[in-house]
């Protein structure tokens, strides 16, 4: 005799004739009835969409306005500041959600007050902040800026730029911080009680990117070695000092207080290093050469500078933004006892071919072209390769430290989500062919777009105009300042078995069922962007579904999903 499935959690609930939030009572053949509400599930591709539901779900009060819960499984924090002014934070959600981008989507929700505790479980792979217990910071903005801040003295915000102490703020706003492993929130110690009294009787919202099952770095291989170093001699960051005399006898808030001081002191070095980098790379954009007096003070820098923008060669500017950087490089080197020899050049069309598609395409690309992973080595190796990629400049936005240009992608230029999945299914079944160039041969041709708002639409990769230059250069600047150090903090990459990725749906599973239903549920893929092995991808979110399946069980989730194909 066939026995039946265990009941979900929900069920068994109803059975027990508990009530929850997630349901409400009605009438029915005089008898009351505890059907419960649905939960709506959206699934989208680049991360920082999800915004747009939950503000949509604000909007249309099915989640309430303020005091939400954000219970955030992700490889990566997100927690980035985006360069937006705080008025546009509050006043126009509009044009805030042009500009978030995946890496920096959460924080302006938690400055509008929708979100006061934001609880971040990684897998263990992915050290990007400290794991700590439940701890109230604030974030605001500084009295000489309309820009964010936040008090968190850690490297993933001093290296933005983006710390600033709470004393020295406007108004600012206390939320709650918990980071830990998604392990350790599966056990009965003290973190996952903090996890679980933060939840218990709020409203949350669960959101999951699926790059917490298996990670990658689409970053890892699109410079050659010698960019790379030129890229840390100009862009690592100021290290902040360590405290001495500290030890686990010392108050936390004199700790605390130490820490802010040095992360103070710290963000004011960062911020002048890189607004000089910045005012260098456009003064070369206008077509002028550095002054004598700069190559003088710093001819170090500016003949590194220099060698890194010869390195992508000449077809990337216009011909009076290449001489005049050709002139500073040789001014600089004059002054330089040794210098080295040039980094080898490497063009971008060697990876795009270069037609009219690619001239309409530009908004400097942040996608690279993605090919099925060659079946080498064992595939369980936590160093495996996620997907080819070019040495061009134009790259996927960063998901660490640095506000990048990055923006959603562009519909001409971006592979499809369908496509990404075609390709798993073909890479499952041992096929040899590229499906994505099969599928739209375009995509070979361009990448997708994550500029911001200084790249106009119609801009090319070739365009003589001294706009482009300057677009392009603000590009790279905060593209080189979100790759630099990558040796002490580098981007988390880990491409995880099938064993590994069970036992984090099984964690997972465990937390949820000692919770309450959310009040939404929100699902990132991250595959078009890199950060989700693509011949992964399929099986990850089948899988996942079925965990929401037997936590929640599929007659009370509304599935919405809004990405392409």
């Amino acid at each position: 005799m066939e026995t039946s499935p265990e009941p979900t959690r929900n069920v068994q609930l109803l059975q027990r004739g508990l009530r929850s939030k997630a349901f409400w009572p009605l009438k029915s053949g005089g008898k009351e009835i505890l059907p419960f509400r649905k939960i709506s599930v959206v699934v989208v591709e680049a991360h920082s969409d999800a915004l747009t539901h939950i503000y949509r779900a604000i909007g249309s009060k099915k989640v309430p306005f303020m005091g939400l819960k954000l219970l955030h499984f992700d490889s990566h924090p997100d927690l980035c500041i985006p360069p937006v002014l705080s008025s546009v934070v509050k006043s126009d959600p509009i044009e805030l959600l042009e500009k978030v981008e995946i890496q920096s989507w959460i924080m302006p929700s938690v400055f509008a007050g929708h979100i006061d505790h934001v609880v971040w479980l990684h897998p263990e792979w992915s050290k990007q902040l400290t794991n700590r217990r439940s701890a109230t910071y604030s974030i605001g903005t500084p009295r000489d800026t309309q820009l964010l801040s936040v008090n968190i003295p850690e490297d993933y915000f001093v290296d933005e730029g983006s710390f600033w102490p709470a004393e020295e703020m406007d108004s600012p706003i206390p939320f709650g911080l918990t980071v830990a492993t998604i392990h350790e929130a599966n056990t009965l110690c003290k973190v996952c009680v903090d996890i679980i009294s933060v939840l218990l009787n709020h409203a949350f919202i669960l959101d999951v990117d699926l790059d917490t099952f298996s990670t990658c770095d689409p970053f890892r291989n699109f410079y050659s070695e010698q960019q790379f170093a030129l890229i840390d001699k100009l862009f690592t960051p100021p290290q902040m000092p360590v405290l001495s005399g500290v030890d686990a006898t010392t108050d936390p808030e004199v700790v605390f207080a130490a820490a802010t001081l040095a992360a103070k002191v710290t963000t004011v070095a960062r911020k002048a290093q890189l607004n000089q980098l910045k005012d260098w790379m456009l003064i070369l954009s206008s077509g002028v050469s550095l002054p004598s007096s700069e190559i003088a003070e710093n001819p170090f820098e500016v003949f590194t500078l220099c060698s890194l923008l010869r390195s992508l060669g000449d077809k990337e500017f216009t011909p009076v933004t290449w001489a005049a950087i050709e002139s500073t490089f040789l001014a600089a080197s004059m002054r330089v006892p040794e210098a080295s020899q040039p980094v080898p050049v490497v063009r971008l069309e060697d990876a795009f071919p270069r037609d009219q598609v690619l001239q309409e395409s530009i908004r400097v690309s942040a996608l690279p072209v993605e090919v099925p992973m060659e079946e080498t080595g064992d595939p369980e190796d936590g160093d495996q390769t996620c997907s080819a990629t070019s040495s061009s400049p134009r790259l996927p936005t960063p998901k660490r430290r640095s506000v990048s240009p990055g923006g959603p992608f562009h519909m001409k230029t971006r592979l499809t989500s369908k496509q990404c999945d075609d390709e798993a299914m073909s890479f499952a079944e041992g096929k040899e062919e590229n499906v994505t160039a099969k599928k739209d041969p375009s995509a070979e041709k361009h990448a997708g777009d994550t500029t911001g708002d200084s790249v106009p639409d119609n801009a090319s990769v070739g365009s003589a105009s001294e706009k482009d230059d300057q677009a392009l250069m603000l590009y790279l600047h905060d593209l080189w300042s979100s790759l630099a150090d990558h040796d002490r903090s580098p981007l988390p990459h880990h491409v995880s078995s099938f064993e590994e990725q069970k036992e984090l749906r099984e964690c997972m599973e465990s937390l949820l069922n000692r919770l309450h239903n959310p009040c939404l549920i929100t699902v990132a893929r991250s595959v078009t962007d890199g950060y989700t092995p693509q011949e992964q991808i399929s099986d990850i979110q089948l899988r996942f579904f079925q965990s929401l399946d037997r936590i929640y069980g599929h007659h009370i989730l509304s599935v919405l999903l809004d990405y392409d194909g």
